[in-house]
């Protein structure tokens, strides 16, 4: 065999391999590009996985929600005295209940007493809960919990994107257009 054909063949080997892996990035990167509802393309940032982007989601809704709500918690009705005791906890838990993890009537302001010390304080919770927005609303968040959800990298991360652009009253409509929400929607205190 010539060096020729031979210096030929690793060529062609060698392109080969570069046209495979361009074709493999190309997937990823088109895995990694949603298009809303809106008809706008969101490009996922590298390395973020369904679990980065969940805590990252969690966090900024968290923080949205305590800004919405003040310093009071719901369940006690007292205003905690520190900034490291002022957090946002679920009605339905996150554990058993994932498909309202991120529902924003599910997440209210709390003091971390009632939130992790009296296991979220349910009960205070519930009744604080149904005297704001009514029994209709718990029960139909009650089967909303009780329904099971898988998000999508393309939902999570639209409604991340729309809670940073416009805020907690565009994330509560998107959200709920996602989910088919079936009550009214009531406007926070």
């Amino acid at each position: 065999m010539s060096l020729l054909v031979l210096a030929s063949a690793v060529r062609a080997k060698a392109a080969a391999k570069k046209a495979k892996r361009k074709a493999k990035a190309e997937r990823i990167a088109a895995k990694r590009t949603f298009t809303t509802a809106a008809g706008e393309s969101l490009t996922l940032p590298p390395r973020w996985t369904l679990k980065t982007l969940k805590a990252k989601l969690q966090a900024e809704l968290n923080a949205a929600i305590r800004e919405r709500d003040g310093r009071v918690c719901i369940s006690s009705g007292k205003a905690p005295l520190h900034d490291a005791e002022w957090q946002a906890g679920h009605l339905f838990a996150v554990g058993p209940f994932p498909s309202v993890r991120f529902h924003p009537l599910n997440i209210h302001s709390q003091s971390s007493r009632d939130n992790c010390h009296l296991g979220g304080n349910h009960a205070a919770y519930s009744a604080a809960f149904i005297a704001r927005y009514g029994l209709a609303t718990f029960e139909a968040l009650a089967e909303v919990a009780r329904t099971p959800r898988q998000w999508t990298v393309g939902e999570l991360y639209e409604l991340l994107t729309i809670l940073r652009r416009e805020g907690l009253g565009g994330y509560q409509q998107r959200y709920f257009d996602l989910t088919g929400w079936p009550v009214e929607r009531e406007k926070h205190d």
